[in-house]
């Protein structure tokens, strides 16, 4: 007794009007083999657009260039400052007497506006990573430090108040006046006396003959103490001023 076989095959899910392949385990596949044939092979590496211009990206990454990566980049970071400055007041907070403004400074410029933390954790704040830990070495901000002050307002003492590059500079001079005893040493209002050279050549021959002088009647391994001495001094003095 035969059998209708188109009633109880499946049809193909491409088409709709083929029967599908045949498997050995299950029966039938889900397409046919025209459907099979047609369809494009399916790409390991998922290709995506770039993040700034919309082109597809050419193997990994999220640009197709450097131009793009770059100004996607400046433009994160003015986002990134914008948010915070907003989030800060977006002017300078400093009311501090001694300061080079009289009363409240009104400066509200962004581009002279700096961040000042209260809790001298600069250093901390522009190292800590998205996942919460400090990256190896100095991290000195650059154009993702703005995001890492953004993470940080999330924090409910944060310390972070806006202050523009004048203010700034004076709040750290007083502090290290403080440190060092409160001693300034006060600049010469009248101009420094300097000798008015006529010719480079006259200059240059002044400074071969102070040279020589210095090193007259020395021996080579007194150069070297005097050179290695003074280099020593040198070193010291940078040392002491970033203590």
């Amino acid at each position: 007794m035969l059998t209708n076989t188109a009633t109880t095959e499946p049809r193909c899910t491409g088409c709709g009007t083929r029967t599908p392949r045949r498997h050995f385990a299950v029966g039938f596949f889900k397409q046919c083999v025209q459907c099979r044939g047609s369809r494009e092979p399916k790409n390991r590496t998922r290709q995506q657009r770039c993040s700034d211009c919309g082109k597809w990206v050419e193997g990994k990454g999220r640009w197709c260039s450097n131009e793009c990566n770059r100004r996607y980049a400046k433009q994160r970071a003015a986002w990134n400052k914008a948010v915070v400055l907003a989030a800060l007041g977006g002017i300078c907070t400093c009311t501090e007497l001694g300061c080079a403004h009289e009363g409240p400074c009104e400066v509200a410029l962004a581009d002279v506006l700096v961040v000042h933390h209260e809790h001298e954790d600069g250093g901390r704040v522009r190292g800590t990573k998205r996942d919460g830990t400090l990256g190896s070495g100095r991290y000195t901000g650059g154009v993702s430090g703005w995001s890492r002050y953004r993470r940080a307002l999330s924090v409910a003492d944060h310390g972070m108040r806006l202050l523009c590059h004048n203010c700034h500079h004076a709040h750290h001079a007083r502090g290290r006046r403080a440190l060092a005893g409160d001693i300034v040493v006060a600049a010469s209002l009248e101009p420094p006396q300097r000798r008015q050279w006529a010719t480079p050549q006259e200059r240059t021959a002044q400074a071969q003959k102070a040279c020589q002088a210095r090193w007259e009647g020395k021996t080579s391994e007194e150069r070297v103490t005097v050179a290695r001495h003074a280099a020593r001094a040198r070193w010291q003095a940078r040392r002491s001023v970033h203590v």
